[in-house]
């Protein structure tokens, strides 16, 4: 029978606030089975495996430097990260979501199952690096180049299982239904026929791909919507009642009221606002992750947080395609629960997420130090806290607080490095969120197994190298 694993760490972040000297115990699942605070193990090794002692207990291997909670990427369209600043350029005609979501289909309708492969491999890897720990990969990219589905109707999303197991990055499948172009219509484009199902279509999928995800560690299956313009009326209708036939408990998500065109066309095809429409029609309740929420009235912010669904703010792509500012500081002042994600990864660090929330709170109210609260009045902690918690809560994984029962998802920073200088506790949390290039992340460990240990993943040469190769194809195609 396998023993616990052990680790003796400086700090750690716990949600009573930074314990010192702590001894966390991992069981071979990967889940914490202990954390003692304020101990002392007689023995410890520096070595990357615990041993064990004479009396089979297991010997602390040590690990210098603050842990802190992993973070879940909430909302990621990995394919996306081959085209981040490829369309940052005004040649005289408006640059907007729209002309934006043009070349997006260009290039989704380009890639193969090989090269979603390539691109997430790399990105995850990416993603680990920088303090993220697992990932909820809203992934409508189905069908093959011409629209007709693959024999395999998962074949695509297997490709990003496969690329998180690589990794080693826990990951929620999060497949979407696609219906139709947008409000008033019946079909998808032609630039959208690799999205499309239909509710059979969609079960199949879904179907298939549970039996590949209950086959794996780490790796979870939710439901996915793209948008009311994908999905409304007697369509939405009838997809809410299909996904709680399959799996009440799997984590849904939504886009919704990302930008004031899609808003303003809710209002005229349907009688109301999105959010306002999607709570009418088929309700939502915290199993529910709304993807943006833009532009959300001051009675649908209550509306969420009362219905304790989560809100995933993802602030680099919402500046990135100028979308607008959801009012975050209000939200969170009414209760709600926020997640964040990096979405079409023009950024790929969570820190930088978390900062843009709060600088945008700031020049909104013109004040500092906005985001807190009086459990915890440090920003970057209580962001950092509000992040880990509320994305663990919205992919439907076990993670987001480091204590018993939780998986051992945990980043640990380096305290000799220049942005932690002279810093303790608190404070090393805000200068690591607020503070300067390049990250302090050094280790990472998802499921009690470390990914990237000294700053470095065991893959990121190979994984680096055939990303270029791929991405030197495309862009001569």
């Amino acid at each position: 029978m396998a023993k616990n694993k052990a680790f003796f760490f400086d700090s750690v972040l716990t949600d009573s606030g930074v314990e010192n000297d702590c001894t966390l115990e991992v069981d071979d699942g990967g889940f914490i089975t202990r954390l003692a605070p304020h101990s002392q193990p007689a023995e410890a090794t520096d070595s990357t495996e615990s041993a064990e002692s004479a009396d089979n207990e297991p010997e602390a291997q040590y690990v210098p430097g603050m842990v802190l909670p992993g973070i879940p990427n909430a909302h990621s369209h990995a394919f996306q990260r081959a085209m981040a600043g490829l369309t940052e350029r005004n040649d005289g005609s408006e640059a907007s979501f729209w002309s934006w979501r043009r070349a997006m289909y260009k290039l989704a309708n380009r890639l193969t199952p090989d090269d979603m492969r390539v691109i997430a491999l790399e990105l995850y890897i990416e993603m680990l690096k920088s303090g993220y720990t697992s990932v909820a990969e809203f992934h409508y990219l189905h069908h093959g180049i011409d629209g007709t589905p693959y024999d395999n109707p998962g074949e695509m999303s297997l490709a990003l299982l496969d690329a998180a197991e690589e990794a080693g990055i826990a990951i929620t499948l999060l497949p979407s239904l696609y219906m139709t172009e947008g409000f008033g219509k019946t079909e998808v484009s032609a630039d959208q026929r690799r999205f499309a199902n239909d509710l059979d279509g969609y079960q199949k999928l879904w179907e298939s791909l549970a039996k590949a995800v209950g086959a794996r560690t780490n790796a979870r299956l939710g439901f996915a919507i793209h948008s009311l313009r994908a999905v409304h009326g007697t369509n939405l209708i009838e997809a809410d009642r299909l996904l709680k036939s399959l799996d009440q408990s799997a984590p849904i998500h939504i886009h919704v009221s990302e930008q004031m065109a899609e808003v303003n066309e809710a209002i005229s095809h349907l009688g109301a606002t999105p959010i306002r429409y999607l709570h009418e029609t088929v309700g939502f309740d915290q199993g529910w992750t709304l993807i943006h929420a833009t532009h959300a009235t001051g009675a649908e912010v209550e509306m969420i947080a009362k219905a304790c669904a989560t809100v995933c703010l993802c602030p680099t792509t919402e500046a990135n395609l100028g979308d607008g500012i959801f009012e975050t500081a209000g939200f969170l002042a009414t209760g709600g629960f926020i997640a964040i994600g990096s979405d079409s990864h023009i950024s790929v660090d969570p820190r930088e997420e978390l900062r843009q929330l709060e600088y945008q709170a700031r020049l909104y109210h013109q004040k500092r130090a906005i985001m807190v609260d009086f459990m915890t009045p440090n920003v970057g902690e209580a962001l950092w806290c509000r992040a880990a918690e509320g994305g663990a809560d919205s992919i439907g994984q076990p993670t987001g607080y480091i204590k018993p029962d939780k998986r051992a998802d945990l980043i640990v920073l380096d305290s000799n490095h220049p942005v932690l200088a002279g810093r303790e506790s608190s404070a090393a949390i805000d200068s690591f969120v607020f503070s300067g290039q390049p990250t302090p992340v050094r280790d990472v460990m998802v499921g009690g197994k470390w990914v990237v240990q000294n700053g470095r993943h065991p893959g990121e040469e190979d994984a680096a190298q055939a990303y270029l190769t791929t991405m030197r194809s495309l862009m001569t195609e």
